[in-house]
């Protein structure tokens, strides 16, 4: 979830909307709220390389704004499962 102060509401402008990032611009900010396949969901690797090379085509649009970037990026894309710990 992104959560913008009303106060900014007027500066604020949603860029990009799909099922794994949110990107808003506020001002002079971009917003980047973004959540990266755990490794054990299917094909992650082409499903993380398709995220990442989307978010920097966008991001070249911007080149001169600050970009804050959050969301769940706990991904380790060398391990086979969620769950393994080894």
């Amino acid at each position: 979830m992104t959560l913008i102060s009303r106060k900014f509401s007027n500066a604020a402008k949603l860029i990009s909307v799909t099922d794994r990032y949110v990107v808003v611009v506020v001002c002079d900010v971009i917003i980047i709220n973004l959540y990266l396949p755990c490794a054990g969901s299917v094909d992650r690797l082409d499903l993380c390389e398709e995220i990442l090379d989307n978010l920097c085509l966008l991001l070249s649009e911007y080149s001169n704004y600050r970009v804050i970037l959050g969301g769940n990026l706990n991904v380790d894309l060398e391990r086979v499962s969620c769950f393994d710990v080894s």
